[in-house]
């Protein structure tokens, strides 16, 4: 379709991906961030899932039961829309509302529109800009909006479900994208959705973030209005999400001294250490000059600045061990440079 249009074939008004009934929509979303044609070609709009009535409380029990891939749960819990269809088989209102009940136990902050045959405005569906947060709070401000009733889930053994901060704070931009990736590493593949607008300190502007399983994006908003309160509101979709651990570590993020102080104390390294560090040229020995290095371009801080044997200077974007770590060969203060690792 790229190439085609840019060969002049004609303006294209969207494209609509349309995905099988087992479809895990998590790779399909990916795509629009991992694949840089796709993502300089394409704005992903958003994710409608259909919903059969009649049928969806026995496709989620199945899966439970026999510990599927959980290709239902995962798409309700993807969906910036859900469709639920075939109402018209489901005459009974009060079946109808706990079958709603049981979407929103999965996923509380996308709406629900009813339907028979798939009847509905496009409006509710196209060009919504639900992965644009900055565009849909404009439309809806409530969409983040965190303190509507949460309906625990129908299904016992079901393991997804949603969590909504919003805290009048300011974060630290860099104690936060530490803490996010530490999370998205050990939670990636159970993490399914987060989403939200951030209060930075020192920044004019909000910071809209998303993230599906491991892929991370995020982009400034318009600065806030002077009659704006600032705060922060994330959504947290997933399996098996420890709720107040996810709490606690959002509150670790706000820009205090105390709580930099207290990611300053869990580096690996101090200034001084000798470590090897992964350049693009493969490992590489060096030593610790800085900690919470900030420079133009690097968004909040990294946890290094390392001097190279070779005198280069360098930065390493996060305290991991495929990233940074001790030194093979140690030299004591005064001893040249060693010509390689091993």
């Amino acid at each position: 379709l790229k190439h085609k249009h840019e060969a002049g074939g004609g303006a294209l008004d969207g494209i609509i991906i349309e995905t099988t009934g087992m479809a895990d929509p998590g790779p399909v979303a990916q795509t629009f961030f991992v694949n840089e044609d796709v993502k300089n070609f394409t704005t992903l709009d958003g994710i409608v899932t259909v919903v059969d009535a009649k049928y969806i409380e026995q496709h989620l029990d199945v899966e439970v039961q026999e510990g599927g891939e959980y290709a239902a749960l995962k798409q309700v819990a993807f969906a910036n829309r859900i469709l639920l269809n075939k109402v018209d088989l489901v005459p009974e209102e009060a079946k109808l509302r706990r079958i709603e009940s049981l979407l929103r136990a999965i996923n509380n902050f996308s709406p629900i529109e009813r339907s028979t045959n798939s009847e509905i405005s496009v409006d509710l569906v196209l060009n919504i800009g639900a992965f644009n947060l900055a565009r849909t709070l404009q439309m809806d401000p409530e969409f983040l909006k965190t303190d509507r009733a949460h309906v625990h889930a129908h299904l016992q053994d079901s393991t997804v479900t949603s969590l909504g901060i919003d805290m009048v704070c300011e974060i630290d931009i860099g104690i936060f994208l530490n803490w996010i990736d530490m999370l998205i590493r050990n939670n990636g593949a159970s993490l399914l959705r987060i989403k939200g607008i951030l209060s930075v300190a020192n920044m004019p502007t909000g910071y809209a973030f998303h993230a599906v399983h491991r892929i991370v994006d995020g982009n400034f908003m318009p600065p806030w209005a002077d009659e704006e309160r600032r705060r922060c509101k994330l959504t947290f979709i997933g399996r098996g999400m420890d709720h107040e651990a996810i709490r606690c570590g959002f509150a670790a993020c706000r820009a205090t001294a105390k709580n930099l102080r207290d990611v300053r104390e869990t580096f690996r390294f101090r200034v001084g250490d000798a470590v090897e560090c992964r350049t693009d040229l493969g490992w590489e020995c060096g030593v610790v000059i800085k900690h919470l290095y900030r420079e133009p371009g690097i968004l909040g801080w990294v946890p290094y600045q390392i001097r190279l044997d070779d005198g280069r200077l360098v930065y390493c974007p996060r305290d991991f061990c495929d990233l940074i770590r001790k030194a093979a060969i140690r030299r004591r203060r005064g001893d040249a440079p060693s010509r390689r690792c091993s």
